[in-house]
């Protein structure tokens, strides 16, 4: 979705923003903006970075979040390069 990728440009680079635009995908942008604040201020936690930060942080039921980090996983490890290999990039 281009408005969640848009949202967030301030994450640390492509991947990380990818990872941010799934997450808010598959279980809302409102839960991805409410851990990212919690990660900022949480010791060791950078919100710019999904993978092994803001991942970590579970506002919801943990199935909810497990869910959520499958989801991403599959999407960036299963699709993504099948994708990438239909359009040539």
């Amino acid at each position: 979705d281009y408005l969640l990728h848009k949202g967030y440009a301030s994450a640390a680079d492509s991947k990380e923003r990818w990872a941010f635009t799934y997450a808010g995908y598959n279980s809302g942008s409102g839960w991805v903006q409410k851990q990212r604040a919690l990660c900022s201020t949480t010791p060791s936690c950078d919100s710019t970075r999904w993978w092994a930060n803001t991942q970590k942080i579970c506002l919801r039921r943990q199935d909810a979040c497990q869910e959520t980090n499958g989801y991403i996983i599959n999407i960036w490890t299963r699709w993504r390069p099948l994708y990438a290999a239909w359009l040539g990039v």
